[in-house]
C-alpha cells in the first residue's frame, strides 16, 4: 500500500503486508514494514496508512475466510512504531523467540466486506 500525492506523485509512505497462501487461511496476515518519509512524519500519516491496511485485510478476510488476525515485528527501542501500533489496537505478545531484539505485536479484527478501500483525504503540511 502506498500513500502518495495525486498530481505530483510524491510518495509519503508505504506499507508491505499480506499473507502466506501456502500456510492456508488459518494463518492470518502479517505486516512486514511500514514507513513514512522523514519530512512527512508527525502528521498522523502512519495512522492513515495503517488504517487503510486494516480495512483492506478486514475486507479480504470477509471474502476469503482467512483468519482475522494480523501480526508484526517491532524493534523494542522503536517508540514511534510502538505508539502507532498500540494506538491502532495492537498488543505486545512479547519477545520474538527467533529475533530477541524485537517483539511481536498483534491484534484480531472483525472481517467486514466493504467498498471504502481507497482513501482520499486532504493533508496539509
Amino acid at each position: 500500500m502506498v500513500l502518495y500525492c495525486q498530481g505530483t506523485s510524491d510518495i509519503y509512505g508505504f506499507c508491505e503486508f499480506g499473507y502466506d497462501d501456502s500456510l492456508g487461511p488459518e494463518s492470518g496476515y502479517a505486516i512486514s514494514f511500514i514507513a513514512v518519509g522523514l519530512e512527512y512524519q508527525r502528521h498522523r500519516l502512519g495512522h492513515m496508512l495503517l488504517d487503510c491496511v486494516l480495512r483492506w485485510i478486514s475486507n479480504d478476510a470477509a471474502i476469503s475466510g482467512r483468519n482475522p488476525y494480523v501480526a508484526t515485528q517491532i524493534d523494542a527501542a522503536n517508540a514511534a512504531s510502538i505508539g502507532l501500533f498500540s494506538d491502532m489496537g495492537f498488543r505486545d505478545e512479547g519477545v520474538d523467540s527467533y529475533d530477541p531484539g524485537y517483539h511481536i505485536w498483534s491484534r484480531t479484527f472483525t472481517p467486514v466486506a466493504r467498498d471504502d478501500l481507497w482513501l482520499f483525504q486532504t493533508v496539509v503540511f
